[in-house]
């Protein structure tokens, strides 16, 4: 593979430049940066809905040398956002043949306790970089990612492990390989024991509920008797 000297990350969240997948993309940044490896971000929501970004964007596409997704998986796929800009790259260099192949990676992260939940996810950026001519460096599935939002302290004690399973990575597909399996088991690990998530969860609910004046409404059985 030739020499990774400019990697585009991909912004898939609904936050663009902030939120878990810019977070995400940070360390990624800093992993690239001690390589020497140039890099831009871009916020896929933005993009979609300017015909002249998307262009722009398109453009960083084909002159990347490595293309990285970081995104949320709802309800087990990619966001609208995301699988219109896959739809648009898929289209272009279908159309322009002068582009050579590059390498395409993926970090996907879910709400849901386990890492399995990113799994037809990741197959769909499989898919998508084998019809889009990619070389597929494979990629990272992170659960639980909501504890990254809801608790910052918490990136200094188990997310400290994610960050640098993230830089490691960036190591990896500079070098043209696929991340390390510790790596890739890093990142699937949950961050917090399950009776510890489930409870955490539980006060997360109580507190939106009487945010929302909906507290008392939480016993109730919509479809019961």
């Amino acid at each position: 593979m030739k020499e990774v000297k400019r990697a585009l990350l991909l912004i898939g969240g609904p936050r663009g430049l902030d939120g878990t997948s810019a977070l995400l993309a940070e360390h990624l940044v800093e992993g690239f940066s001690r390589l020497s490896v140039a890099t831009r971000r871009e916020a896929v929501v933005n993009v979609v809905e300017s015909e002249a970004q998307m262009e722009e964007l398109l453009w960083g596409v084909d002159r990347a040398d490595l293309v990285v997704l970081v995104s949320p998986v709802w309800m087990q796929g990619l966001t609208g956002p995301v699988t219109e800009l896959f739809s648009e790259i898929v289209r272009r260099r279908g159309s322009v043949r002068s582009i050579r192949a590059r390498a395409f990676a993926a970090v996907l992260y879910s709400r849901m306790p386990e890492a399995e939940a990113c799994d037809a996810a990741m197959a769909i950026c499989r898919q998508f970089a084998r019809k889009a001519d990619f070389s597929w460096r494979g990629g990272l599935r992170l659960p639980q990612s909501d504890v990254l939002d809801a608790a910052p302290w918490f990136q200094s004690i188990r997310a400290s492990a994610v960050f640098a399973a993230l830089r490691d990575s960036a190591r990896c597909w500079t070098a043209g390989r696929p991340a390390s399996g510790s790596a890739v088991r890093l990142m699937a690990k949950p961050l917090l024991p399950w009776p510890v998530y489930l409870v955490a969860q539980s006060v997360g609910l109580v507190r939106e509920a009487r945010k929302n004046g909906v507290r008392e409404l939480l016993g109730h059985r919509p479809l019961g008797r």
